[in-house]
C-alpha cells in the first residue's frame, strides 16, 4: 500500500540551512581558519535557535570542542576593565571569586537583572566580576554598581576583537581571576563554548535561561543550571538537551524595602500619576511588545477588552513596551481603562506593583521574571489560558500547584472576573504566592539552591560528555513554531535571515561554499514554503557565481552587501505592491516601522512611551533590599 503524500516539515528546512553553515564551518576548521569557522558556526547556531525541535546540536558542540583544543592557552594577562568602570584590583584575602559572563547586558528585561542580582546575593564567592562580550551598548549602572560593591570589575574584550581573540581573552581572564564561572550567555554564543571547551581552569556553570530553545555550549559546562525547576524544564534539560549534570538555581529576586507606612503613599501617588481612580481595580501586565502578539486563537488585547467591558471598575495597566496602533486603538475603545505607561525604568516597576491589585501574565508568550517580581511584591497572579502552556507560560518551583491555568479563553475570563470581584480571594492568593516565591527566590532559600549546585561541581573545570539528545514531542515543537511565527518571518525566510547575519559577521563572501548541493536540494524540496517568502534559489545561485563580484562586495563593504540582500528580499517576495505602499506610509509617518523582539529593552534610556498621551511622572521607587 502506497503511503499518503505529506507536506515536508518546515523545520527540516531550518535544519538544512543550519547544517549548510556547519558544513562551511567544518571546511574552514579543516583549513585552520578558526575565526571564519566560528563565525559560520555562530550563524548556524542562530538558525537553530529559532526552533525547539532539537534543543542541542551535537555536531556543533563537537566543532566548538575542536576549536577550544585548537586555541593555544595564552599567558594569563591582566584584566581589561571597561572604560569608566572600577579598575582597582580586588582586595587580597577576600576568598574565592566568581566571574559572570554575559553576551550583552541590557537595562531592561529579566536576563541581565538575574546576573546583577546573583552578584549582589551570592555569599559563597566574596568577590564578583563580570565580563560583557558585546561593545554595542553601555554597561547598565545596576551591573556596574553590583560588581564594584563586591570588590570586582566589569571587563570587556579588546575593541574590534573577533571570536577567536575573545575566546582566548575570556579563557585567560577566567584563569587569572576566578575560582568559578557563571555563563549567562546567548543561546547562539560560540565564544564561551570555545573558551571553556577543554578541561582545566575554573569550574563553569551554564545558566539555562532559555530551556525551550536550541542552545550552544552544553558540552563546555560542568553543570547546567535550570532557572524554573519545573518538571518540564528538567525533562527537556536531561532528555532533549542530553545534560548529565544539572541543578536548579532559581531566578534571584529582591524585595522592596518600603514599609507599610510608605507603601500606601506610593500606591496613591502612582495611581494619581496614571490617572486611576480610588475605586478602580487595577490589573498590571509587563513584557516585551512581541509577547502580546495574537496567535493560535489567543489574543491578550481582545480578551482584556471583553473583561473590561464586563467589569466597569476594572483597569488594565500594560507596561514594558512602546504601544503600537493595536494597543492604542484598544485603549481608545475602552475609554482610557487600558493605561499604557510605555517602557518604565526598572527602578520604578515597584511603583506599578504598589498601584496594582492583580498581575496578569501576558500571552501568547509570558514573562516569568515579571510575574515572579509582581508576586514577591504581594500581588496575586493569573497564568495565561492554554494552549499558552509552559514553556510559553510560567511554571516552576514557586508557582506549580499554586497558580491554576484556565483550560481556554472563556474559562480564563471567568477566573479573572472572579478575582477582580473578590478582594479577600486576591489577598489570600497574593499572600500564598509571595511566601512561595520568597522560599525559593530570595534569602536563605535561594542560597541553599546555589550551594547545592556548587557542591556538585568538580574542583577544576572537567565538563562531562552529554547524552544523545532526543527531539522534543511533536505537539510541543509545532506549538512553539506556530507561536514564534507571530513575531518572526517563519521558516520560509530562514535563508534570508541567516545571510544577513553572515554579512554582518563578514561571512557574506562565503556564499558559494555555503550554498551546498544539499541546501539547494532542500530549497527545491521546500519550494512551496519558500515561495514568496525568501530570495529565490536562482538569484542565490547567481550571487554565488564567481564572476558576479558578490564575494568582493561582501568583503569590502558589508554595509553595501547588506543593502543588496535587503533589496533582493524586498523585491522578490510576494506582496510587493502592498509592501511598497506600507513603506510609503512609514515615510509619511502614517505607519509604524518594524522593530526587533527586544528593541524596547535595548533602547529604554529611562524613557516612557512615545505615544501621544500625557507623560507621567512616577513617584520615587522604593529601594530594593540587598541583604
Amino acid at each position: 500500500m502506497t503511503p499518503a503524500c505529506t507536506e515536508p516539515d518546515p523545520l527540516d528546512h531550518v535544519e538544512d540551512v543550519a547544517a549548510a553553515w556547519l558544513e562551511l564551518a567544518q571546511l574552514q576548521a579543516q583549513q585552520g581558519r578558526w575565526e571564519e569557522a566560528l563565525r559560520a558556526a555562530h550563524v548556524g547556531a542562530r538558525v537553530m535557535a529559532g526552533q525547539n525541535r532539537r534543543l542541542a546540536w551535537p555536531a556543533l558542540e563537537e566543532l566548538l570542542h575542536e576549536a577550544a583544543v585548537a586555541l593555544e592557552p595564552p599567558a594569563p594577562a591582566p584584566a581589561q576593565p571597561g572604560a569608566g568602570l572600577p579598575t582597582s584590583d580586588p582586595p587580597a584575602g577576600q576568598g574565592p571569586a566568581c566571574l559572570h559572563v554575559l553576551t550583552e547586558a541590557l537595562e531592561a528585561g529579566g536576563h541581565s537583572a538575574m546576573a546583577w542580582r546573583w552578584i549582589r546575593h551570592d555569599t559563597v564567592h566574596p568577590v564578583q566580576h563580570a565580563a560583557v562580550l558585546s561593545h554595542d551598548a553601555p554597561i547598565p549602572e545596576a551591573l556596574a554598581e553590583a560588581v564594584h560593591a563586591r570588590g570586582g570589575c566589569v571587563h570587556r574584550p579588546p575593541p574590534g576583537s573577533g571570536f577567536v581573540q575573545q575566546a582566548r581573552w575570556l579563557r585567560a581572564l577566567a584563569s587569572a581571576l576566578a575560582q568559578r564561572v557563571v555563563l549567562h550567555v546567548d543561546v547562539a554564543d560560540v565564544v564561551a563554548a570555545a573558551a571553556f571547551g577543554v578541561p582545566g581552569g575554573p569550574a563553569v556553570m551554564l545558566v539555562n535561561h532559555a530551556a525551550h530553545l536550541c542552545a550552544t555550549g552544553v558540552r563546555s559546562a560542568d553543570i547546567v543550571l535550570n532557572c524554573r525547576g519545573s518538571w518540564l524544564e528538567q525533562t527537556w534539560t536531561t532528555l532533549h538537551r542530553g545534560v548529565r549534570r544539572h541543578a536548579t538555581v532559581p531566578i534571584p529576586l529582591e524585595e522592596a524595602e518600603a514599609s507599610s507606612e510608605i507603601a500606601l503613599p506610593v500606591r496613591a501617588a502612582t495611581r494619581e500619576a496614571l490617572g486611576l481612580g480610588p475605586g478602580q481595580v487595577v490589573t498590571l501586565t509587563l513584557g516585551a511588545h512581541f509577547k502580546f502578539s495574537p496567535v493560535d486563537g489567543l489574543d491578550f488585547v481582545a480578551t482584556w477588552e471583553r473583561i473590561l467591558a464586563a467589569q466597569p471598575q476594572a483597569v488594565l495597566v500594560a507596561a514594558g513596551f512602546v504601544p503600537d496602533a493595536r494597543w492604542r486603538a484598544a485603549a481608545a475603545r475602552c475609554a482610557g481603562r487600558i493605561v499604557l505607561p510605555g517602557v518604565v525604568p526598572r527602578a520604578q516597576v515597584a511603583c506599578l506593583h504598589a498601584a496594582a491589585d492583580l498581575y496578569a501574565e501576558g500571552f501568547a508568550f509570558g514573562t516569568t521574571t515579571a510575574l515572579l517580581e509582581a508576586g514577591l511584591a504581594g500581588l496575586p497572579a493569573v497564568l495565561p489560558p492554554r494552549p499558552s502552556a509552559p514553556p510559553l507560560a510560567t511554571d516552576g518551583l514557586a508557582v506549580d500547584g499554586l497558580l491554576p491555568q484556565a483550560a481556554d479563553t472563556p474559562a480564563y475570563e471567568r477566573l479573572v472576573l472572579a478575582l477582580l470581584g473578590d478582594a479577600p480571594a486576591r489577598r489570600s492568593l497574593g499572600t500564598r504566592l509571595q511566601q512561595s516565591i520568597r522560599t525559593h527566590h530570595t534569602g536563605a532559600g535561594w542560597q541553599q539552591h546555589l550551594q547545592v549546585a556548587i557542591a556538585r561541581l568538580p574542583n577544576r573545570h572537567a565538563p562531562l560528555a552529554g547524552r544523545p539528545p532526543l527531539p522534543t514531542p511533536l505537539a510541543d515543537h509545532h506549538r512553539w513554531s506556530t507561536h514564534a511565527q507571530a513575531w518572526t518571518a517563519g521558516p520560509g525566510a530562514c535563508i534570508d535571515r541567516s545571510l544577513l547575519h553572515a554579512v554582518s559577521l563578514g561571512q557574506g563572501g562565503q556564499l558559494g561554499a555555503w550554498l551546498t548541493p544539499g541546501l539547494r536540494a532542500s530549497c527545491q524540496r521546500h519550494a512551496a514554503l519558500r515561495r514568496g517568502q525568501a530570495i529565490p534559489l536562482p538569484v542565490l545561485r547567481a550571487l554565488a557565481w564567481p564572476g558576479l563580484g558578490w564575494a568582493t562586495l561582501a568583503q569590502r563593504s558589508p554595509a553595501g552587501a547588506d543593502r543588496v540582500l535587503r533589496a533582493l528580499s524586498f523585491f522578490t517576495r510576494a506582496g510587493l505592491l502592498r509592501r511598497l505602499g506600507l513603506r510609503g506610509a512609514r515615510a509619511l509617518g502614517r505607519a509604524e516601522a518594524p522593530r526587533g523582539a527586544y528593541d524596547d529593552y535595548r533602547h529604554t534610556a529611562g524613557t516612557h512611551s512615545t505615544h501621544p498621551t500625557p507623560r507621567w511622572s512616577l513617584p520615587p521607587a522604593p529601594r530594593a533590599s540587598r541583604s
